[in-house]
């Protein structure tokens, strides 16, 4: 028997319903927003997936830029940030931010309600740089956390979507906003969902969409979802550094426990100084 569970939970809801954007701090504060009819995304990095170690983690990310903003232009094609942060995303295995995230979006695919991941990569960039098969790796990382939206029932209009944008399930919104991107997508196709529902943990990305959901006049919930990062509020760069020196030089990152019991050992550890050999010694910087 077909299960309706979403349906009853939309109903005795219907002030939560018109929300513009609200947080939620679990999978299960987000399900009675969804009714039959409503298209659902999910941001990917961050939202649905964090690394499994400090190195690959938003906050290790945030990091390096800063460490490299005074060497290079971050925001020119082929910079380090670049490098390093792909070269680590295909070694460094991926968790659910949430277990629940997985049961959910499968019962809603059961249910046939749209639901998709809307993430800023390209099929084939990468932040700023142009990367070969991104799309390929984004489908690996989410298939081995049991996320599968290729099972989704794509909506018939929204089938004539532009596969350089939507592609096994997966919306590749740059060099677009997300609003942008989902905006040129449903003008394009003629596809009106009854509702619009995204979770992401980038409050400037759900307002870009809040505006082009309301410009199109389609019910729109945007949940600010931050989990992942409050959950490395205890972030130490020197950890995320010693992993990735040992990847480097070793083919693989040391455990968050192996990292820890290094740094003890160390006098005077510094995460900056290590970062600065790292550079010098795997930069190629000219």
């Amino acid at each position: 028997m077909k299960n309706n569970w979403f349906i009853g939970l939309g109903l005795l809801l219907p002030s939560l319903l018109r929300a513009d954007i609200i947080e939620a701090k679990s999978v299960e504060e987000m399900q009675p927003h969804v009714e039959e009819g409503t298209l659902v995304l999910f941001g990917m990095t961050d939202t649905l997936t964090d690394s499994t170690l400090s190195l690959g983690s938003k906050p290790w990310r945030q990091y390096i830029r800063r460490q490299l903003r005074p060497i290079q232009d971050i925001n020119e094609a082929g910079n380090l940030h670049d490098q390093w942060t792909y070269y680590v995303a295909t070694q460094v295995p991926l968790k659910p931010v949430q277990d629940e995230f997985i049961g959910w979006i499968d019962q809603m695919q059961q249910n046939n309600i749209p639901v998709f991941c809307l993430t800023g990569r390209g099929r084939d960039v990468w932040y700023e740089s142009i990367v070969q098969e991104v799309d390929q790796l984004t489908e690996y990382q989410l298939k081995k956390i049991n996320i599968n939206f290729e099972k989704t029932k794509v909506p018939e209009d929204l089938q004539k979507a532009d596969t350089k944008y939507f592609y096994h399930g997966i919306f590749y919104s740059d060099p677009y906003s997300k609003g942008e991107l989902i905006d040129k997508i449903l003008n394009e196709t003629g596809y009106k969902p009854k509702k619009v529902i995204v979770v992401d943990d980038k409050w400037d990305q759900l307002q870009s969409i809040q505006q082009k959901m309301t410009e199109a006049d389609i019910p729109f919930v945007g949940i600010l979802y931050q989990r992942a990062e409050k959950e490395r509020k205890d972030f130490k760069p020197i950890i995320s550094i010693l992993q990735l020196e040992s990847l480097f030089e070793n083919g693989f990152p040391l455990s968050e426990a192996e990292a820890a019991e290094k740094a003890e050992k160390m006098e005077n550890p510094s995460a900056d100084e290590l970062f600065k050999k790292l550079v010098q010694k795997y930069g190629n910087l000219n």
